[in-house]
């Protein structure tokens, strides 16, 4: 195995198994046939790269970005509220990193 991986960032892109994502991945390197995950919980996994598939998220396009700016707005208008009088759905969304 190379001992020179190259990272992909784990904010910006999304790894899927089987066609299902895979959530919690904090680490990914990228080596000649094999990709590791280092995940929150502390656990790595070493996958052949011929078994998953990595993607860009789709927040740094523009168009989709614009669209999850609409929802934003659109979810603190008609959302249920919260004990603090916020909308539900608009703190989940904030909660949501945009690069």
């Amino acid at each position: 195995m190379d001992r020179h991986p190259i990272e992909i960032n784990a904010e910006t892109n999304i790894i899927y198994e089987n066609n299902q994502p895979i959530s919690g991945a904090i680490k990914i390197l990228k080596f000649e046939e094999h990709v590791k995950v280092c995940f929150k919980s502390g656990y790595k996994k070493l996958y052949h790269i011929s078994n998953i598939k990595i993607e860009e998220t789709c927040l740094k396009n523009e168009a989709s970005n614009n669209c999850f700016e609409y929802l934003k707005k659109l979810a603190a208008k008609v959302s249920i509220t919260l004990n603090d009088d916020s909308s539900f759905l608009s703190k989940q969304y904030n909660r949501i990193k945009k690069y």
